[in-house]
């Protein structure tokens, strides 16, 4: 069984997400918990921000951090409207299709993990539109669909 889980990430930023593995995870969680995560997204739409006048129809200031902004959609609860900056990118197969895996930063976990958050946006040529592919420090905005799972956290020796 799967769930939506309402959690707060980073600076305290409250967040909705679809967890696929919450039967297998769900003995773990506790109510106030500090659980290192996978965050993943699916893109329904994906834009490059490449000038003045490509204006996303909703406002947020990216200057903190160069950190992605969500803006939960009223409708579905683990649906968002994003825009941030592309940390990395490169080109996978998804079901036998290239696709973008696209990372953005959300935010930054202090204690007891100490490392940035980040989402992988699967993002498709559908969901591209007439828009450019992205490339790394490029401004990018659109709507995802976002699922997490829960990942151990790294050891000394990972690190």
């Amino acid at each position: 069984l799967e769930a939506l889980v309402d959690a707060r990430i980073g600076d305290g930023m409250a967040i909705t997400f679809f967890d696929p593995l919450f039967i297998k995870n769900r003995v773990f969680y506790r109510k106030g918990g500090f659980y290192p995560m996978v965050f993943s997204a699916f893109a329904y739409e994906f834009r490059v921000h490449d000038s003045a006048s490509d204006n996303p129809e909703f406002s947020v200031d990216l200057q903190k951090n160069k950190t992605c902004r969500l803006i939960q959609e009223e409708q579905v609860a683990d649906n968002y409207v994003f825009i941030g900056q592309v940390a990395d990118v490169k080109t996978i197969r998804f079901f036998d299709e290239p696709v973008s895996l696209v990372r953005v930063t959300i935010g930054q976990m202090v204690l007891p993990f100490n490392e940035t958050v980040d989402i992988n946006i699967i993002v498709t040529d559908g969901a591209l539109g007439f828009s450019r592919a992205p490339d790394v420090d490029d401004t990018v905005y659109g709507r995802i669909w976002l699922t997490a799972y829960l990942r151990a956290p790294k050891t000394e020796s990972q690190t």
